[in-house]
């Protein structure tokens, strides 16, 4: 039974979900201007511009309204402005993939301290003597404290990331820590 557990922060999984759903909006946006408006600005500015080197310039506030056009000057767009639009698209994709597949992987996933150890989200245990130091550089700051421990004597040196943006009370981690290593918890500056 862990002593302590750190849930993911709602309001961080909020705050993905919502540039998610934004990524997304502006991938769809892009997608109706490159196939709908675009190529509709372009027929009209290729009609205006037939126009007006046929000298029939005047004709151009009746034709635009015969076919639902605004009647003002239209502007400018070419093919290339439908590739952009395309190449965006496909950049918001990307990007709002990836924003919600890191609320996918974090789904689910705890800090927990129990007596003789820690878990980090990734399932990692971290016995509390194989701890060798804690970097709390960033804990005033961002709420983030990397743990370096070395798992047996002749392995080399890991650590974990504790994020208290991230994981809802990894303080409460932190302090089980400081609890079973009082000889790290004054290692570096910023410490509680």
């Amino acid at each position: 039974m862990p002593i302590a557990v750190a849930k993911i922060n709602p309001t961080w999984a909020k705050k993905w979900m919502i540039m998610t759903l934004v990524l997304f909006a502006f991938a769809g946006w892009c997608a109706f201007d490159g196939t709908v408006t675009y190529p509709r600005q372009i027929k009209m500015y290729d009609t205006f511009v037939k126009l007006q080197n046929d000298n029939k310039e005047g004709e151009w506030p009746a034709i635009a309204k015969s076919n639902g056009w605004p009647t003002d000057k239209p502007e400018a767009r070419a093919e290339k402005d439908i590739l952009t639009q395309w190449i965006m698209m496909g950049i918001m994709i990307v990007l709002g993939s990836m924003s919600g597949l890191l609320i996918i992987t974090h789904r689910g996933k705890t800090l927990e301290a129990e007596e003789d150890f820690f878990k980090a989200s990734d399932g990692t245990k971290v016995n509390y003597e194989d701890i060798t130091k804690i970097d709390r550089k960033k804990w005033n700051s961002k709420g983030i404290v990397y743990v370096h421990f070395k798992p047996d004597s002749e392995g080399e040196d890991d650590f974990v990331k504790l994020d208290d943006w991230v994981f809802r009370d990894a303080d409460l981690i932190l302090k089980e820590i400081d609890h079973n290593r009082p000889d790290l918890k004054d290692d570096l500056p910023g410490s509680d």
